[in-house]
């Protein structure tokens, strides 16, 4: 299991495709979530931002992971700024190949991640919905 540092472009069309394709973007809040969006009139905005900073947080993650399994010294990750996270609409089976190795990548070879457990919750369950659109209606 080796490490590799996800080019940043592949990051901005997971922003991308969940910001901007309707039903991926439905998808994003959990129903809990969902249920708190719709108490506090959570606004598109709001749920942009949500989209961006979970992104960006695994961005933040797989960065970590290729740092401490290569011993990089010292570990810089910048920050993204919206503009950064601005990529191509990606369609069902591309998004779930890119997630798929997006998750491969946040672990170190130890099985160390630097990743929440909500956040690996919500990636968790992407891939899973993905997977099962992709094999209910065919190859996309």
């Amino acid at each position: 299991m080796s490490v590799f540092k996800i080019p940043i472009k592949e990051f901005a069309d997971v922003a991308s495709s969940l910001r901007y394709t309707s039903e991926f973007r439905d998808h994003f809040n959990n129903s809990d979530e969902r249920l708190l969006a719709t108490l506090y009139k959570q606004s598109e905005d709001d749920l942009d931002n949500a989209i961006l900073a979970f992104v960006e947080r695994l961005y933040i993650s797989n960065s970590l992971a290729f740092a401490v399994q290569y011993g990089e010294k010292p570990i810089t990750i910048e920050r993204l700024e919206e503009k950064d996270l601005e990529g191509s609409l990606l369609g069902r089976k591309q998004l779930w190949k890119l997630l798929r190795s997006i998750r491969y990548n946040l672990y170190t070879n130890a099985g160390r991640a630097f990743t929440s457990a909500e956040d690996m919750e919500k990636l968790d369950r992407f891939i899973n919905t993905l997977a099962f659109e992709i094999a209910e209606r065919g190859v996309e």
